[in-house]
């Protein structure tokens, strides 16, 4: 039970980064929000909120893991020099609750894969931009 409070704060987190990746960048707006880099942040950000929204409702296996991809896309996502000492603590919660020995391995494999998608997709938006994208109007 501790670990579902674990997440919750954890979910609660990724909220507060989504507030304020919106709430910071909207003199930007709209030309901010139309770059791949920025797009991939809050795709990430959105997913890992549903699957930690879809993990806290129960205790079975799918949800349990959904918990942990959910922790790892935020990890991977906070692992950027200004919040990497978010990185660790909320992968390690994501990976307290985990499922029965059965899906052990697609747990791991899950694990080891949400934090590489996390840091790796908004990286690869990065390299889509134009020079003229990074300035705000």
């Amino acid at each position: 039970m501790k670990s579902r409070k674990l997440q919750s704060v954890v979910a609660g987190l990724g909220l507060l980064y989504l507030a304020l990746l919106v709430g910071t960048n909207l003199g930007c707006a709209p030309k901010y929000f139309l770059r791949a880099d920025v797009l991939a942040l809050i795709a990430v950000t959105i997913c890992a909120l549903g699957l930690l929204a879809f993990a806290l409702r129960g205790e079975d296996d799918a949800r349990r893991i959904a918990g942990i991809a959910g922790c790892g896309l935020l990890a991977g996502l906070w692992a950027q020099p200004d919040f990497t000492i978010l990185a660790t603590p909320v992968a390690v919660a994501g990976c307290l609750r985990l499922p029965r020995r059965e899906l052990f391995v697609p747990a791991l494999v899950v694990a080891a894969l949400a934090p590489i998608v996390g840091h790796v997709l908004p990286d690869v938006g990065t390299f889509l931009l134009t020079p003229d994208q990074f300035r705000c109007p």
